[in-house]
């Protein structure tokens, strides 16, 4: 989540602690307060659930793939160092 829609959401989170308090309900700034809500539905809109799964399968795709590559590098090396090839 980028730095602006985190303080953003943080603010929400306090605006809605301060909102329960009728005397503390004074000090949120409602101009504030409805661009910190836009800015952050926003944000939560452009998130495709199908394109962040396809995404976590590619990046753990990838690991294994690095992590064999890294595997047959070594079993290269071992058998190199052994004579064996």
């Amino acid at each position: 989540m980028p730095r602006h829609i985190r303080r953003d959401a943080a603010y929400l989170t306090q605006v809605e602690a301060l909102s329960r308090n009728p005397r503390l309900a004074r000090r949120i700034d409602p101009r504030r307060s409805a661009g910190a809500q836009r800015s952050v539905a926003l944000w939560l809109q452009q998130i495709d659930p199908k394109e962040r799964g396809r995404t976590r399968l590619i990046n753990i795709a990838a690991l294994v793939a690095f992590n064999l590559l890294v595997f047959f590098g070594v079993v290269v090396f071992v058998l190199v160092q052994r004579g064996l090839i």
